[in-house]
């Protein structure tokens, strides 16, 4: 059941390697990060997500609205985030994984006092050894992630004011 509550995505933060769309791996063996040359998102991955989770938070969830943070309105609460990861790592045994972690804060915007705190990872097998497979695997990943958030936010649904 929708309440009258809305929540503002703020733009998820990461750190310098993951704000460009260059699809990412790591040699775990070699220590490298590479990206791939002819390969690329079609935005960053903070922008990617926060495009996935305003549509999926909307559709799956109790909030009346789900707004973008460049919006005016009011927000009753605050989606913040920080992006750890978003890469493909490369094993010794020639397998890979594409892994997503990242941290959300769900904050009061009115008192700004944060509600709940919640680290997710998401890890998934590549079948492809290539940059369409990476693509694939982060996709599920990233499915993964938005199923996970819509979880966590339904488990504190108790602890917001209407």
């Amino acid at each position: 059941k929708k309440t009258n509550l809305v929540i503002k995505i703020s733009p998820i933060q990461t750190k310098q390697s993951l704000m460009s769309s260059h699809i990412v791996y790591v040699n775990t063996s070699k220590n490298g990060q590479n990206n791939y040359a002819h390969n690329r998102w079609s935005d960053t991955p903070s922008k990617l997500l926060e495009t996935l989770w305003i549509e999926e938070i909307e559709n799956n969830s109790y909030f009346k609205a789900v707004v973008p943070s460049h919006f005016i309105s009011k927000a009753d609460y605050v989606l913040e985030s920080n992006l750890y990861d978003f890469t493909q790592y490369l094993y010794d045994d020639g397998s890979s994984n594409g892994v997503i972690k990242l941290r959300l804060y769900l904050i009061d915007n009115k008192t700004k006092e944060i509600i709940s705190s919640q680290e997710m990872l998401s890890t998934t097998p590549i079948e492809e050894q290539n940059a369409a497979g990476t693509v694939a695997a982060l996709n599920t990943a990233a499915i993964q992630i938005n199923k996970k958030l819509i979880t966590w936010l339904e488990n504190n649904k108790s602890l917001l004011r209407e």
